[in-house]
């Protein structure tokens, strides 16, 4: 069970004290214009910061609390003071930035993976994760998003050290992984059925050929899963307007659910498991030629697996989370022995597990819209 996060009893006599002070010295008229009395100013400010401590994990309360006493006294005195949403939203802010700088400015390291890390902490103070969903996916907010998933970067990193890759190196591969996702990422995009739509509505044709259509649905499609499928739906005849496609896209496109999401990148995984599986012979031997392939097999499914392991939500999935973490670290560890000795029987292995899980997922996928275990929604299905 997770330790129910509160204020210290030493927390609460510092606000309360605060608090007193701040009426003592004739701030009660302030007080007064906002029809708050002590207890009530005393009890706003209690809720307020242990908001912040169950944000801000990375801060020690003492710094959380005098940071925030110090500022509101400093606004009470400027008159600038007043409980409301957008006071309390700047008032985060500016507090929040002060405590981040003052991590970085305090602490002197002579390596630069510990300046690094303390850079990352500092950002996750300025922009925790879970006010990530408010950003709009803009690119003066792309710093804010890389920054803020560089924990996920860090943590895979950490699973991989002493197997043969500087740890540098393997955050370094991790950030630039985090880079290219974000130059590719495209919102509009993001939604196949509102990204056809939104393609149609711009294009200047009023009419579409049936090869006309099928461009534009294939420009669309950032995986081939279904795209086979979804372009033998189109009518020979093409569409005599663009209501007319818009109307066929809403009933044929269908936008997969993240159940399904998660069918594909299992399917993926498999494949390139059997496929590396086949090359190779009885007796754990690949010819030379086929080396490159087998690597590049092995290497897609890793990548997968550790998409799948990143993307869990370990919150929610309860048990089943950690179970299925487990078993994606030891698949990639395996597969890493894999790559070294050529182990069939371990890789069939493997494969056979991957396989079940898949079955699972695609029972789970087609019978209900609960999934066996939650995964977040930053899959990436490519490749």
């Amino acid at each position: 069970m997770a330790r129910r996060i509160v204020l210290s009893n030493s927390a609460k006599a510092t606000i309360k004290d605060f608090s007193h002070l701040m009426v003592k010295n004739s701030f009660d008229a302030v007080i007064d214009d906002n029809n708050i009395d002590e207890d009530k100013f005393r009890s706003n400010i209690e809720d307020f910061i242990l908001s912040e401590k169950k944000i801000l994990k990375d801060c020690s309360e003492e710094t959380i609390v005098n940071f925030y006493l110090r500022k509101i006294e400093k606004d009470i005195a400027d008159n600038v003071f007043d409980w409301n949403e957008l006071y309390l939203k700047n008032l985060r802010k500016q507090v929040r930035s002060k405590i981040a700088n003052l991590i970085i400015k305090d602490k002197k390291h002579n390596n630069n993976i510990d300046i690094y890390f303390d850079e990352v902490k500092a950002e996750y103070i300025k922009h925790p994760v879970h006010e990530q969903d408010s950003l709009q996916f803009l690119p003066e907010n792309k710093e804010i998003f890389i920054k803020n998933n560089l924990k996920q970067a860090i943590e895979c990193a950490k699973r991989y050290r002493n197997m043969g890759l500087e740890f540098e190196d393997l955050i370094q591969y991790g950030n630039e992984g985090l880079l290219k996702a974000f130059d590719k990422y495209d919102t509009e995009r993001a939604n196949l059925r509102i990204s056809i739509i939104k393609d149609i509505e711009k294009s200047q044709k009023d009419t579409y050929t049936h090869d006309e259509a099928v461009a534009l649905i294939k420009r669309n499609f950032s995986y081939s899963k279904n795209l086979v499928a979804t372009i033998d739906k189109v009518p020979q005849e093409g569409f005599d307007s663009k209501e007319a496609f818009i109307s066929w896209t809403k009933t044929n496109i269908k936008t997969a659910s993240q159940g399904k999401l998660v069918v594909l990148l299992y399917e993926a995984a498999v494949k390139n498991l059997k496929n590396a599986e086949s090359l190779i012979d009885e007796e754990n031997k690949i010819k030379p030629s086929n080396m490159e392939k087998f690597g590049k097999f092995l290497q897609k499914a890793q990548a997968i697996i550790t998409e799948l392991q990143v993307s869990l939500d370990m919150e929610k999935g309860g048990e089943i989370a950690k179970n299925l973490m487990s078993l994606y670290i030891y698949f990639n560890q395996e597969l890493i022995s894999v790559n070294i000795n050529h182990d069939k029987t371990k890789l069939e292995y493997i494969e056979q597990q991957m396989s079940e899980l898949l079955k699972a997922w695609k029972e789970a996928s087609a019978s209900a819209s609960q999934t066996p275990v939650q995964h977040t929604q930053a899959l990436n299905i490519e490749g």
